[in-house]
């Protein structure tokens, strides 16, 4: 496991509330009922059930899917079908022509390429 991933937690109710966060780096962690510190969080142990303002959480260890999935700052954004049309005719792309995308996001620009 990586040095950053290490810091990072998952803190749910088993219900609704479902958080990846980083204990070490922050000062405080946003829940439903309130603001926990990191230093309270840091003091438990992964697998370890705990109160907060009258609801329990769990605290577990974030594996490298709830890292990405809840840790990272995602930045990509689909393009949509008026915009891809544009690209495409700026880009003089026609049925026959050969295309590479390099793209790493929904793939919804690599859809309208098919076409």
């Amino acid at each position: 496991m990586s040095e950053g991933l290490k810091k990072w937690r998952i803190i749910t109710d088993n219900a609704e509330f479902y958080k990846a966060a980083n204990v070490e780096d922050k000062e405080w962690i946003s829940l439903p009922n309130g603001k926990i510190t990191c230093e309270q969080l840091r003091q438990l142990e992964i697998g370890s059930w705990f109160e907060f303002k009258g609801k329990s959480y769990c605290l577990l260890k974030c594996d490298l899917q709830d890292y990405i999935m809840e840790g990272l700052q995602r930045w990509s954004q689909i393009i949509y079908p008026k915009d891809a049309g544009y690209m495409l005719a700026r880009m003089d792309i026609f049925p026959g022509k050969y295309v590479g995308e390099a793209g790493t996001g929904s793939g919804a620009f690599t859809l309208a390429l098919s076409r």
